[in-house]
C-alpha cells in the first residue's frame, strides 16, 4: 500500500456514534412494543362513561405524551442508555422522531372527540397553543445555520441565521407543553379517575416523561462533571482556530469522543466538539469552526490564557482497529476524529491498510493537512485521498470502490462530516455491498 498522498481525481465522505441499521430498528421495535401495550392495556379496560370514541380519543392523547416524554428520555446524560441504543446520533434521530410523531398525535386527539357543545377547559386550550409552537419549533430545528436555507433572502433566511441558543430556550417552551398535557389529561379525562387501571397506566408514562424532565433541565446543570480549563494555545487556519487547553484537573476521554466546550466569549452555551488530543496526553486539542455567531466570535476572539468549561465526555469510544481494510471518509471539519485515530494507531504494530478520503473546499487553510501529509509518509498502513470539491466536485461511490479494488464486502467504513455529503455515500456503500454492521457514521449539523 503506498503511504504517499494521493488526490483523486474528477474520473477516478458524519463522541462516536453508530449509524446502523439495527441500533435504530431495536431501538424503534422496543418504543412500538411499549406503545403497543400500552394501547391495549388502555383499550381492554374500556371507557368507564361516555362514548368509545372518545376513549380511542384519549388513547391518542396518552400515546402523544409517552411519544414525547421518550423524546425528552433520548436527551438525557445516561451513558448506560446511550450505550443501549447505539451512540448519540441514534438518540438524537429518535428524539427528532418521537417528538415530531408525539406532536402530530398530539394535533389529532382533540378532533377525535364527539363533540359536545362545551367549551375548552383552560389547560386544553393552553395545550392546543403550545402544539403550534412545538410545530413551529420542529421546522426550526431543521434550518441550522450550515443549512442551505441559512443562504436564502427574507424571514426563513433570517430565521436559520439566528443563534442556537435562542432555538433552544424557545425549544424548551416543549417541556411546559408535555406537563401542560400531563395536567390536562387528569383534569380534563372523563374516565381516567374512574379506573385504577387507567390512572396506573397513565401514571407509569407520566412518571417516565417527568424523571426525563427533570434529569435534562435540573440534574444535567448540577456542574459537577464540568471542568474548568485554561487556554493554552489558538492556532488559526481561515475560519477554524485550534485549541490546546489545560484542564484544572485530568479528563478522562477515549479516542476521537467528544466533549461540551463553554467559551464565555460565544456567548453561547456549551458547544460539542471533538476531542483530538490522544488519551494520555495532558492538554485537551479541538477544532473549532465558525458556523454561527457562537463559533465565529470563539474562532475571532479566543486567546491564550483564557478561561474555558468542559462538561461531561460524551460519546462512543472509538472502534478497534480490524484484520481488514478501512476507508475513512471525513468531510470538513469532519477530519477531527480520524486525527485523533491516527494520533492514536501511530505507535501500533500491524494496523491493516487505511484510506483515508478527505473532502473540503480547497486545503490552503485546512488544520491538520501538514500533520495526515506527513503521517501518510512515515505509516505504511495509511494513505491519504485529498479531494477539493471546489475543482474536482464530490467525490462518488464508484470512485470510492475503485480505491478499494471492488471489494465492499470485505470493507469497513468511518464517515464523518456534513450529513449531506456523508449519507448519501454511506447509503450508497451499502447498496453496493458493503455489510451494514461494519459502517460507522457521524453526521455534524445537529442543532
Amino acid at each position: 500500500m503506498a503511504a504517499s498522498p494521493v488526490a483523486l481525481g474528477p474520473a477516478a465522505r458524519t463522541s462516536e456514534s453508530r449509524v446502523r441499521r439495527r441500533p435504530r430498528t431495536t431501538l424503534t421495535a422496543a418504543h412500538a412494543a411499549v406503545t403497543i401495550l400500552i394501547a391495549a392495556g388502555w383499550l381492554a379496560a374500556g371507557p368507564v362513561s361516555g362514548p368509545y370514541r372518545n376513549h380511542v380519543a384519549e388513547l391518542v392523547g396518552l400515546e402523544a405524551i409517552w411519544l414525547m416524554s421518550s423524546s425528552v428520555l433520548m436527551l438525557t446524560r445516561s451513558e448506560r442508555l446511550e450505550r443501549a441504543v447505539g451512540g448519540v446520533e441514534v438518540e438524537l434521530w429518535w428524539h427528532r422522531l418521537a417528538g415530531a410523531l408525539g406532536l402530530a398525535l398530539g394535533m389529532v386527539h382533540p378532533k377525535l372527540f364527539v363533540p359536545s357543545g362545551d367549551e375548552p377547559s383552560f389547560m386544553a386550550g393552553l395545550v392546543n397553543l403550545l402544539m403550534l409552537a412545538g410545530i413551529v419549533l420542529v421546522a426550526w430545528s431543521f434550518m441550522t445555520p450550515s443549512s442551505r436555507v441559512a443562504r436564502w433572502r427574507g424571514p426563513l433566511g433570517w430565521l436559520a441565521r439566528r443563534g442556537y441558543d435562542r432555538w433552544l430556550s424557545i425549544h424548551r417552551l416543549l417541556a411546559v407543553f408535555v406537563v401542560a398535557a400531563m395536567v390536562h389529561g387528569v383534569v380534563d379525562s372523563a374516565t381516567l379517575l374512574r379506573s385504577p387501571l387507567l390512572l396506573l397506566g397513565y401514571a407509569g408514562v407520566c412518571a417516565t416523561g417527568l424523571y426525563a424532565l427533570v434529569e435534562r433541565f435540573v440534574a444535567a446543570r448540577r456542574g459537577g462533571r464540568a471542568v474548568g480549563a485554561s487556554v493554552v494555545s489558538a492556532r488559526r487556519h481561515g475560519r477554524t482556530v485550534v485549541l490546546r487547553m489545560l484542564p484544572d484537573r485530568p479528563v478522562a476521554h477515549g479516542t476521537a469522543q467528544f466533549v461540551e466546550l463553554g467559551v464565555p466569549v460565544s456567548r453561547e452555551r456549551p458547544h460539542p466538539v471533538t476531542v483530538v488530543s490522544a488519551p494520555d496526553d495532558p492538554l485537551i486539542e479541538v477544532a473549532v469552526q465558525a458556523v454561527g455567531a457562537g463559533t465565529t466570535r470563539i474562532v475571532d476572539d479566543v486567546a491564550p490564557g483564557d478561561r474555558v468549561r468542559l462538561d461531561a465526555v460524551r460519546g462512543l469510544p472509538d472502534h478497534p482497529a480490524t484484520s481488514g481494510r478501512e476507508l475513512w471518509l471525513a468531510s470538513g471539519i469532519g477530519i477531527t476524529p480520524f486525527v485523533a485515530r491516527v494520533r492514536a494507531r501511530a505507535a501500533l504494530a500491524g494496523v491493516p491498510p487505511v484510506d483515508l478520503v478527505w473532502s473540503r473546499r480547497g486545503f490552503a487553510d485546512a488544520p491538520y493537512v501538514d500533520e495526515l501529509l506527513e503521517a501518510a509518509r512515515h505509516l505504511p498502513w495509511l494513505t491519504l485521498h485529498l479531494r477539493d470539491t471546489a475543482r474536482q466536485g464530490r467525490v462518488t461511490v464508484d470512485e470510492l470502490l475503485d480505491l478499494v479494488d471492488h471489494r465492499p464486502t470485505e470493507l469497513t467504513v468511518v464517515a464523518c462530516g456534513s450529513a449531506t455529503v456523508v449519507q448519501p455515500l454511506v447509503k450508497g456503500l451499502a447498496a453496493r455491498g458493503v455489510p451494514r454492521a461494519r459502517i460507522t457514521s457521524e453526521a455534524f449539523g445537529f442543532r
